[in-house]
């Protein structure tokens, strides 16, 4: 018994109707099946958001689901009619938005990337991930961004061939004034210190965090997929900083993914709308609807595709993103 879900598991075997996650706590602390390394006063909180995850993350694959809002039960029991019917009904919880970020954020020293952002306004990811010392990283609250230090962005692009998608994005999504509303090529995050992790520490974490925001926004269970890179090539192409307000604080690493052949975004989901693909060798004179990291993003992958392209050509290179 190591874990709140194999807790809970256990908890809902034996109690064999929905109870809440400080139920089944409580439950389990009564038959001491709560282990010694698992403590705090507000572990159902933690159990909640396991529970919840779990379900978000495997959907029909996990082991429980929700009857009702606030309880849990177990998906094994959905066929057994000794269980009372209301019991065995899922109810249909799609998130509005993604959660927010929790807790201290990566940031980089100003004095660090000063010279880097001089004269470019994209550089190279060994450039910043390889070349910092890691003194000149932090992790802050990024609601109080010190004056000296820059927060540093996760950005997913999804790419297929030569095309990108694009959404714009909802009301529950950002709400800057140069992003509400816009035009958007970005799956974003601020990236966690748990992020950066043996899988994922040439990258700071961002390429980590960058999976899991189009993952979940996309709501796709891309995440076995994409690991395989051989299949689907994902990369953290560029760090990319603007002159405009919306670059005040902040850096960006773009993170590019090769979308799957079977996927197709044509519904409608969570808080994005009119999501579509759009070809990156497409004159696009007027920008003004994108919002400001697009526009940036724009310029750097269609004049990538375009020089691709070229190579293409002469030498008949597989697809725009490999090699």
């Amino acid at each position: 018994m190591n874990s709140y879900l194999d807790i809970a598991e256990r908890i809902l075997e034996a109690e064999r109707k929905p109870l809440s996650a400080r139920q089944i706590l409580a439950k389990a602390h009564a038959t001491k099946a709560v282990p010694r390394h698992l403590h705090g006063a507000t572990q159902y909180k933690t159990m909640q958001a396991r529970l919840s995850e779990d379900i978000l993350s495997k959907r029909d694959h996990s082991a429980f689901f929700r009857p009702k809002p606030g309880t849990f039960f177990l998906r094994k029991f959905l066929d057994d009619e000794t269980i009372s019917e209301e019991y065995r009904r899922p109810i249909a919880a799609r998130r509005r938005i993604r959660d927010l970020l929790l807790g201290p954020a990566l940031s980089v020293a100003k004095s660090a990337v000063g010279d880097v952002f001089a004269h470019t306004d994209a550089v190279l990811p060994k450039t910043i991930c390889g070349e910092l010392h890691d003194r000149a990283f932090a992790y802050i609250d990024p609601k109080n961004v010190p004056d000296d230090r820059l927060l540093i962005w996760a950005v997913c692009v999804v790419v297929r061939g030569h095309d990108i998608l694009t959404y714009r994005a909802g009301k529950y999504r950002d709400d800057r004034d140069a992003f509400a509303r816009k035009q958007t090529f970005a799956f974003s995050s601020l990236v966690q210190e748990n992020a950066r992790s043996l899988f994922d520490e040439d990258s700071l974490g961002i390429r980590e965090t960058a999976l899991k925001s189009v993952v979940m926004d996309l709501d796709i269970p891309l995440r076995s997929e994409i690991s395989n890179d051989s299949e689907i090539p994902c990369e953290l192409m560029t760090f990319m900083r603007g002159t405009h307000p919306a670059f005040f604080n902040s850096i960006i690493g773009v993170v590019v993914v090769e979308c799957p052949q079977w996927f197709e975004p044509t519904t409608r989901r969570l808080s994005l709308n009119e999501v579509r693909w759009v070809s990156l060798l497409s004159p696009r004179n007027n920008t003004d609807d994108l919002d400001p990291w697009s526009v940036l993003i724009w310029k750097h992958l269609s004049g990538h595709a375009s020089q691709r392209l070229t190579q293409r050509q002469r030498d008949d290179l597989p697809h725009p993103y490999s090699g």
